[in-house]
Order: C-alpha cells, then structure tokens, then sequence
C-alpha cells in the first residue's frame, strides 16, 4: 500500500533544484564539492550540471560503486581520505540519520578539515516526524521500540528483500537509520567550528506523489516531509573564484597523496 508513496524521479528532480540552489546561494563561487553517501553518483551528477560545480562522491559501501559521471571513492564519512581544505562545498543528502549519534561530532570535524575558509555542508534529513519513514515506507515505524520496528520491517515494508537489515552487535537485525532532528545536526556543527545553521522545512509538490495517493496530499503536505540545511564554516581566508584561483587547481582535491582529477565538465542541463 505505502511502497509507491513518493514519485523517485519527481522528487529526486525537486531535491537537486532546491540543494543546487542552497549551494549557489551560500556558495556562490564554489568550484569543487564532496557529495557523501554519493551511492551511484546520480544526484551528485545532476547538481553537478544545474550547478557547474564539480562533484567527487564518496561512499562507503563498495559493491555499489560502479563509473558515473562524478568520480567516487571508497571511505568514511568519519575518516575521509582527504587532505585538509580540499574542497568549497559539502554535499550531504539523506546521510546524517545514518550516522550513530555518538558519531555526529567526529562526521562534522572531518567536515570542517576538508572544508576551504567559507565553505559550507548542504544537505537534506527526513522530518523524524513524518507518518511515513521514508527508509521503509511504513507508517510511524520510527515511534517503535527496536525490536517491534524490526519486526514491523520484516513482514511488511516493501524494501525487507531488497535491502534486508543487518545484525547488530547484539546478533540481533537492527535499523540502518536514527531519529534525527536538525537541532542535533546544528549542535554538532556549532561545536565543530561552523558558524551559521540554517534549516528549512519542506514539503514536495503533489506531482512528487503517484496519482493514486494524491488524495492524501493535504494530509501528507500539513507537516514538512524533510529538512534541508546548510552549516557554514567561517569566511576567514581567501574565497575561492573561478578564474585564477590562488590555491592553483582549485577543480582539483588531494587523495591519499595523489591528485584526482573530477570528471564531468559537460554543459549545464536543460532547463538549469
């Protein structure tokens, strides 16, 4: 019943417009950013083009990776194999409730390490709130004790064969995700050393739900079903421009040593 609650492409269309515009806002000279959790690359590819900056990706789990557009690399978000001030922008989409809370604040370190002066995190979290877990498209999964959700998950959610939950250290199956609300993400930034924090509630437009479900809309859309956020860092230094920029190659990040240079300098697409 719930597996279809959300259109992919429509929404996933809506999200790189509003994160391409976030990072054009707050980073308007952005040349180079680092999209974790990048999967496959598509949505990082996309901001790429609407934007013209270049993306690198970053994930963790290897049998995901495959060539794309944007180069991706093997790594962890808590430990990322990149020297100090690599990169303009950080791009952090349906990542943070992955993280274990514990870990929030070493994730935002290493953030703010491979920032350049002025550099930002822009990102989207599901609203912990809404009815429908977007991880499991089940209705208010996120309110159960641990065991009933994992229980709940493995009769019902239309994603238990496809992505069946891992053991935990317990030996018992245990979510992917936590409930995260952005002020835990502006506390571990604060913290880190970013600055500013911005959030922004946000419900998708009607044509991001399948026609059988529109009559839900008023419902769905009376309480945000995510939160994009920005972290800023501090503007000390000198800003990145994208004609002659002093650091050198600044289209450019140092992994492990070794330059690697991000693919994908084909044209903005239509309609950015």
């Amino acid at each position: 019943m719930f597996s279809k609650v959300v259109n992919r492409d429509v929404r996933q269309e809506e999200l790189c417009q509003r994160m391409s515009a976030l990072l054009l806002r707050h980073s308007p000279n952005a040349e180079l950013s680092l999209d974790l959790g990048t999967q496959y690359g598509r949505l990082a590819d996309r901001i790429s083009r609407l934007t013209g900056v270049h993306m690198v990706g970053l994930d963790i789990r290897p049998e995901i990776l495959e060539p794309v557009a944007p180069p991706i690399v093997k790594g962890d978000a808590a430990n990322l194999p990149f020297r100090s001030g690599s990169f303009d922008v950080v791009t952090a989409i349906s990542l943070f409730e992955h993280i274990p809370p514990d870990q929030l604040g070493r994730v935002f370190g290493e953030l703010a390490r491979v920032l350049r002066p002025g550099g930002c995190v822009v990102g989207e979290i599901p609203n912990p709130n809404y009815p429908i877990e977007p991880h499991s498209r089940l209705p208010m999964i996120q309110f159960l004790p641990t065991r009933a959700a994992v229980s709940y998950y493995n009769h019902l959610s239309p994603f238990r064969r496809v992505h069946p939950l891992p053991t935990g250290e317990d030996g018992h199956p245990t979510l992917t995700w936590h409930r995260l609300h952005p002020d835990r993400l502006r506390e571990a930034s604060r913290l880190a050393g970013f600055e500013q924090f911005h959030q922004y509630p946000v419900s998708y437009s009607a044509n991001a739900f399948p026609t059988r479900v529109r009559w839900l809309y008023p419902l769905l859309s009376a309480i945000p079903m995510t939160y994009d956020f920005v972290a800023k860092g501090s503007g000390e230094g000198t800003p990145p421009s994208r004609t002659g920029s002093p650091r050198g190659n600044s289209r450019s990040a140092t992994l492990e040593g070794k330059r690697m240079e991000p693919t994908g300098e084909g044209p903005p697409a239509e309609g950015s």
